[in-house]
């Protein structure tokens, strides 16, 4: 997917300056990378209008965080289409009994399983001070749901 990827921006960190001015870093609960690179992936064959893909890495280059899983994400031919992934999205939330009339679909790194997912949520509730939704992320590869669960969203002016 290289020819849908530009570098969009980044940093070198001066570890050493940095860690004088701030001796606090021992108590993050991140390590400070020595290079912060960040590229933009549009595919519109695929269903990606615009991810933005984040690479953290140590001063040896090594990744020490990605927004963009370690295996199985590298060729997009075996990505299932955005079109019938929404269709099992609103399958499976029909089955549940959610409201599929409207609905907000994303994407998104799902780090806890190193997963790309297509995130969707169906509204339970939405006025001028809240928003709550029944929400599920499906994996982009496998069609398959990865995490369910509920959104709450107050509504700050």
């Amino acid at each position: 997917m290289t020819d849908s990827l530009r570098y969009s921006h980044g940093q070198i960190v001066d570890l050493k300056k940095y860690f004088r001015k701030d001796s606090t870093t021992y108590g993050y609960d991140w390590i400070v990378p020595k290079y912060d690179l960040n590229f933009v992936l549009r595919d519109n064959s695929i269903g990606i209008i615009r991810y933005c893909i984040e690479i953290r890495l140590d001063e040896y280059g090594q990744i020490l965080y990605s927004n963009w899983p370690k295996k199985y994400y590298s060729d997009k031919t075996s990505f299932k289409l955005r079109e019938n992934i929404e269709k099992f999205a609103i399958k499976q939330a029909v089955l549940k009994g959610f409201n599929t009339k409207e609905y907000l679909v994303d994407f998104k790194f799902n780090d806890k399983f190193d997963k790309l997912c297509w995130i969707f949520e169906f509204p339970v509730l939405v006025d001028s001070n809240k928003k709550e939704y029944n929400a599920f992320e499906i994996d982009w590869n496998l069609a398959d749901i990865v995490e369910e669960y509920y959104v709450k969203q107050s509504i700050v002016y």
